[in-house]
């Protein structure tokens, strides 16, 4: 029986998916020519995990989710609206099942005076974790 290896990518899409149904703009790594307030999703590999007869079944996937704004108050809203997408919306990973999506971390609010006029983000970090369907 061949091992099938869950992907990172077909993950980040699910995630990225859910947050354009909200109605929300996602640059996928990258915000470049997007118009605020927007977000900016960064996905990893992910982990694997699973049963002893399938040890790389499960996957754990840390998604990073920059909220950006204009100002304070619109990084803090578009932040907010990505929050409650995907925790409140369940994710459709192809071909697996969602075992939790859950809030991990966030930081502070983000002034980043390198571009001009200045940018402020939110950064808001989640674990998606899934098993085969």
């Amino acid at each position: 029986m061949a091992l099938i290896v869950p992907e990172g990518r077909t993950h980040t899409d699910a995630a990225i998916a859910c947050l354009e149904a909200a109605g929300l703009t996602v640059g996928d790594a990258s915000g470049s020519n997007l118009a605020k307030p927007y977000l900016v999703i960064y996905g990893d590999q992910g982990t694997l995990d699973g049963p002893m007869g399938d040890r790389f079944a499960d996957l754990n996937q840390t998604l990073t989710v920059h909220g950006v704004g204009d100002g304070p108050q619109q990084a803090q809203w578009v932040g907010d609206k990505a929050r409650a997408a995907l925790l409140s919306t369940p994710v459709d990973v192809t071909d697996r099942a969602v075992l939790y999506l859950t809030h991990l971390t966030t930081v502070p609010i983000q002034r980043d005076d390198s571009i001009q006029p200045p940018i402020f983000y939110t950064v808001d970090q989640y674990a998606l974790a899934t098993t085969p369907a």
